[in-house]
């Protein structure tokens, strides 16, 4: 969850909380396109909250979307994954979901049997997953 620089952080330490902050926000953002946005939807039904957050959405199609939108002040707060929170500027990073209703997307490699650079592919994705990039992973809001 994302809100603009000079607004104190809402409290999303707990499931209650979480659900407060959501509904006393004036408006939510979040990115229709990706693999984040049904599992944000499924959440808000699960929590019974969503006849009561859906009034305020003002979506975007991207995450770079949702994170410029908080970051302007035409939203409130904004969800979106962690990675693709960091990077934008004029917006603090509120923290991840409660950990009792937080879900992941997970990322997958695979080199094709048909690839032309087998080697250099399984070279790239032992790369990626070795233990001496984690503290990068990590810092890119991601986790192993």
């Amino acid at each position: 969850m994302l809100k603009p620089t000079p607004i104190s952080d809402p409290d999303i330490g707990s499931v209650d909380a979480f659900k407060k902050a959501l509904v006393a926000a004036k408006s939510i953002t979040y990115a229709t396109q990706g693999a984040s946005a049904a599992p944000f939807e499924a959440l808000m039904a699960k929590l019974g909250i969503e006849s009561q957050v859906k009034p305020k959405y003002n979506l975007r199609n991207t995450a770079a979307q949702v994170g410029e939108a908080v970051a302007s002040g035409a939203v409130e707060i904004g969800v979106a994954p962690v990675s693709e929170i960091l990077p934008v500027k004029g917006v603090d990073l509120v923290g991840p979901f409660p950990k009792d209703v937080q879900s992941y997307v997970e990322l997958t490699a695979a080199v094709g049997t048909g690839a032309k650079e087998k080697d250099a592919g399984n070279k790239l994705i032992a790369f990626l997953v070795a233990p001496g990039n984690a503290s990068v992973i990590k810092a890119k809001g991601m986790e192993r």
